[in-house]
Parts: structure tokens; C-alpha cells; sequence
């Protein structure tokens, strides 16, 4: 995969700086509506057991045009399908990065993954495995009876 593009250098971030800066800036939600009768139903999409509602964000149909642009521009949906691939997209350790392992049902290779996705799946799902059964003894500790989280936040 070549080198990414800064999307913030790109012709379209500086076409989104002016327009948020001559139109965004007093963009008013009920004037949105008003001006738009199709605003719901362009920015909401539902999918199996999902629905969003993009509707009452601060943009509209010039700036979604735009930010599809940008996303082009910057070979977004590339990038996503080396990630799904498990390609070596993580340019600091030089490896995939297998966040979407973590949903993946046990055994699922799909078309197009590289052959150690398998093996990183198997080692995954060993990991989950053994998260279950840490959290279920200690659920099944009658003498833990108070559990501190602290997250670190990142992914």
C-alpha cells in the first residue's frame, strides 16, 4: 500500500475549512429541516439490527459531497480493505492491525484474507477464551464483591 495521504492537505479539507467558516458556523438545525423535507431520510441508513441517524448533525449535502470526496481522494476505501485483508497496515510496528478479528465468528476465513489472518484468528479467539473464563470465575467468587475498571483508553 503507498504512503497515506494527509486528508487534511487535501483540496477538500480546504473546501470544508471555507465552507464551515462562511456557511457551517451559523448552520441552525430547525432552518435544516425547514429548507430540507428529504433531510431525514437522506442522512439516516438501517441495516440488520442497526440504525443511524446522521440527520441532526451540523452539515448538509454540500458537506457530505465534499467529505466522500476527501475520503476518495485519500484511498479510504483501500485502506479499509487492507485492514479487512489484515494486510501490515500499523506503519509504527509494521503489522496488521486485527481489530475485526475481536467480531469475527470462530474459524470465519473469508476471500481475500492473507494466510496468517487464519492463524491470528485462532489466537484471538484462544485470548476471548480465556477473558470468559477469568470473568466467570471471578463472578463465581463468592469473596470478590467489588471490581475497580480503569481504561486506558485507544482501541
Amino acid at each position: 500500500m503507498n504512503q497515506p495521504i494527509r486528508c487534511d492537505e487535501s483540496p477538500q479539507w480546504l473546501r470544508l475549512r471555507a465552507l464551515y467558516e462562511n456557511e457551517g458556523r451559523t448552520l441552525d438545525m430547525r432552518q435544516a429541516f425547514a429548507a430540507d423535507a428529504q433531510r431525514f431520510a437522506h442522512f439516516s441508513q438501517a441495516a440488520p439490527h442497526v440504525f443511524a441517524d446522521l440527520s441532526k448533525n451540523l452539515w448538509d449535502r454540500q458537506t457530505e459531497a465534499l467529505l466522500l470526496g476527501m475520503a476518495a481522494h485519500c484511498g479510504l476505501e483501500a485502506h479499509r480493505d487492507a485492514m479487512l485483508r489484515g494486510d501490515p497496515i500499523n506503519s509504527t510496528e509494521q503489522r496488521a492491525v486485527l481489530h475485526t478479528l475481536l467480531r469475527r465468528p470462530r474459524g470465519l476465513v473469508l476471500p481475500g484474507d492473507r494466510p496468517e489472518v487464519a492463524d491470528d484468528l485462532v489466537q484471538v479467539h484462544a485470548t476471548l477464551d480465556a477473558m470468559l473464563a477469568y470473568a466467570e470465575a471471578v463472578r463465581a467468587d463468592e469473596g470478590i464483591t467489588d471490581v475497580v475498571n480503569i481504561g486506558i483508553g485507544g482501541s
